[in-house]
């Protein structure tokens, strides 16, 4: 198999779709600096071709990018048997696999789902895995030709591996000529590896045993380091978060200032209105008491006025009388004449 290209996109710290490649048929070097993302172009490659896109588990979970509910995808482009295959996998919402192979120039579909999982593992290991991630153990030869980093040392070979790599060899050294090389290859095998592909223990153990021992205590010290540098980042992003917060506390603190200053300045006016309001009620109250005190003026005028016109009227009545009673009186006074003189008569008339 030869790899191509790889295009991944929702995994880990690559969020938009990037691709790496073409390579080209001979040694291919990708560097840049620690974080950029090296080891995760290489966990996704280990991911499309090994792993089933139906996996699940806390370890598969941990290549979604932090914080976002995303569904990380992967395609890789290779040759293998002087035929070009694309592969497309999407893990977790939607998961999928699709085998697509080269034909007339063109991809055409060859495997879907979990045919084009077993397709593609099938191209490099007969030991598949079993539930969960895939292992060193399901690498077949991959396990000779990929070294993740930190994890270069070969604790245990598989028996398809063995037997692949013992095939090869009888390939390529089948003269005569080559019998001291491959005795002496055998010897170096058998000082390190039985033949079931372990490597030695005990007396017999290889240098390499101490050095997997101190490598073990290192990935534990190492593991312990990281999840310590993780927790950092974890209480990182919580403090970019609550910086996030603060700010954007600050910014409603300064609307709520605005907005009490808004506030105060039309309390004020209210205030000033009210003042006003109790002003003009105090002038109202004072006009409408003047108003009653006029008013009242003015029913006593017009009683007044009324009083006037009947008296004025019974003036008239009487002066339209006085001749009557003039002529009344001088009747009366004519009939008290006569009446005085009978009575002066009478009088005089009892002297005799």
């Amino acid at each position: 198999m030869i790899l191509q290209s790889i295009t991944l996109s929702g995994w880990r710290c690559f969020l938009e779709e990037i691709t790496v490649g073409p390579f080209s048929d001979r040694l291919n070097v990708i560097s840049g600096s620690n974080g950029i993302g090296k080891s995760t172009l290489f966990e996704a490659l280990r991911r499309a071709l090994m792993d089933s896109y139906l996996v699940s588990g806390q370890d598969i979970t941990a290549i979604r990018p932090w914080g976002r509910d995303l569904s990380p995808k992967v395609s890789i482009v290779f040759t293998h048997g002087d035929i070009q295959y694309r592969l497309y996998k999407q893990f977790f919402h939607s998961g999928f696999a699709r085998l697509e192979r080269k034909e007339d120039g063109v991809y055409r579909p060859l495997a879907e789902g979990r045919q084009a999982d077993e397709q593609v593992r099938e191209l490099l290991s007969k030991n598949p895995p079993g539930r969960g991630l895939s292992q060193l153990k399901n690498w077949g030869l991959a396990q000779v030709l990929w070294a993740p980093q930190g994890e270069l040392g070969l604790v245990e070979l598989t028996g398809d591996v063995v037997s692949d790599i013992r095939a090869v060899l009888g390939i390529q050294v089948s003269d005569r000529s080559s019998a001291p090389f491959e005795r002496k290859l055998s010897e170096i095998y058998d000082r390190y590896y039985t033949q079931q592909g372990r490597i030695k223990s005990g007396k017999a153990a290889p240098p390499i045993v101490g050095l997997n021992e101190a490598l073990n205590q290192a990935e534990q010290r190492r593991r312990e380091a990281l999840e310590a540098l993780q927790r950092c980042e974890e209480i990182s992003r919580k403090v970019e978060e609550l910086g996030a917060q603060h700010r954007q506390l600050a910014l409603d603190a300064d609307e709520l200032t605005r907005s009490v200053k808004n506030i105060r300045a039309r309390a004020d006016q209210y205030g000033s209105l009210k003042a006003d309001f109790r002003s003009q009620k105090n002038d109202a109250e004072k006009t409408e008491a003047q108003h009653q005190n006029l008013q009242q003026h003015l029913d006593q005028i017009r009683s007044t006025e009324k009083e006037l016109k009947e008296k004025k009227e019974e003036l008239s009545r009487l002066e339209a009388e006085v001749p009557l009673k003039h002529q009344e009186v001088q009747t009366r006074e004519n009939e008290a004449s006569e009446a005085k003189k009978r009575l002066d008569a009478a009088r005089k008339e009892n002297d005799i």
